[in-house]
C-alpha cells in the first residue's frame, strides 16, 4: 500500500485496494491508486534530493566545476531543475489533473466563472452517501489529486533548500521568495506563489469547514435552552 501525505485513511485504502469502482464518464479509468503512485513518484525525487546532503561539499563542489555546472548565458536566476525536459513535462502533466475535476464530479465548468464545480464538490464531500453508488472512489481520488500537489511543491520548496545547502546561498540567489514583484521571480520562486491547482475542491473545503463550525455554535448555543 503507497502511503498519501500523512498515510492513506482507511477508506482510501478501501477504494484502491478492495475494487472500489468510479463512474464510466471518468475519461481513461483513472483511479485513485494511479494518483498515489505518481504522488510516490515525487516523493521518491526528494529523497534523491535528500541525498545530495550526504556528499562531502568539497567533492561537491569541485565535481560542479569539474562538469561546468553553471546557469546559462544571461539567466544567472535560472534553476538548475528547470533544465530537466522531462521534468518539466511531468510537473505540467502533474497541474493538468486539474481538469479532471470536472468529470469526476460529473458536471461541466463554468465558463463563466461560475461555483457550479466548487458546489458539486461541497455535495459531494457533505452526502451520506458519498461512498456508495456512482459516489464510490470520488472522494478518493480527489484528496489523490490535491495529494500530488503537495507532494510536488514539497519536490520543488525541498530543491530549493537544497541548492542553498550544498552549493551556498550566492547559488540560490534567484530565488528572492517574497520581496520582489511576482513578475521579477525565477520560476522556481513563483511556484510557490501559484494557487492552489484546485481552487474549487480548495472553495469546497472551506465552506465546508466554516459550516461544520456553524454547527457547532448552534448546538453549544442550543443547549442551555434544552437545559432550562
Amino acid at each position: 500500500m503507497l502511503p498519501g501525505v500523512g498515510g492513506r485513511g482507511p477508506g482510501q485504502a478501501g477504494a484502491a485496494g478492495a475494487g472500489g469502482h468510479l463512474p464510466p464518464r471518468v475519461p481513461g479509468a483513472l483511479r485513485p491508486g494511479d494518483c498515489w503512485i505518481l504522488e510516490r513518484v515525487w516523493k521518491l525525487l526528494a529523497d534523491v534530493e535528500d541525498l545530495h546532503l550526504l556528499m562531502d561539499p568539497d567533492e561537491f563542489l569541485r565535481l560542479k566545476s569539474q562538469l561546468a555546472v553553471r546557469a546559462a548565458p544571461g539567466s544567472e536566476s535560472a534553476s538548475f531543475c528547470f533544465r530537466s525536459t522531462a521534468l518539466l513535462h511531468v510537473a505540467s502533466a502533474t497541474r493538468d489533473l486539474k481538469k479532471r475535476v470536472p468529470w469526476v464530479l460529473g458536471v461541466e465548468a463554468d465558463p463563466s466563472g461560475g461555483p457550479r464545480v466548487q458546489e458539486a464538490a461541497m455535495k459531494l464531500y457533505h452526502s451520506r452517501r458519498r461512498g456508495e453508488g456512482e459516489e464510490a472512489g470520488k472522494v478518493d481520488l480527489l484528496q489523490a489529486f490535491q495529494a500530488v500537489e503537495v507532494a510536488v511543491r514539497a519536490f520543488f520548496f525541498g530543491y530549493r533548500q537544497l541548492v542553498a545547502a550544498v552549493m551556498g546561498t550566492a547559488e540560490a540567489s534567484g530565488n528572492r521568495a517574497l520581496f520582489v514583484p511576482a513578475e521579477e521571480m525565477d520560476p522556481l520562486a513563483q511556484m510557490f506563489l501559484e494557487p492552489p491547482y484546485y481552487p474549487s475542491l480548495d472553495a469546497a473545503k472551506t465552506f465546508l469547514a466554516d459550516y461544520w463550525v456553524q454547527l457547532q455554535q448552534m448546538a453549544e448555543a442550543s443547549a442551555p435552552s434544552r437545559q432550562s
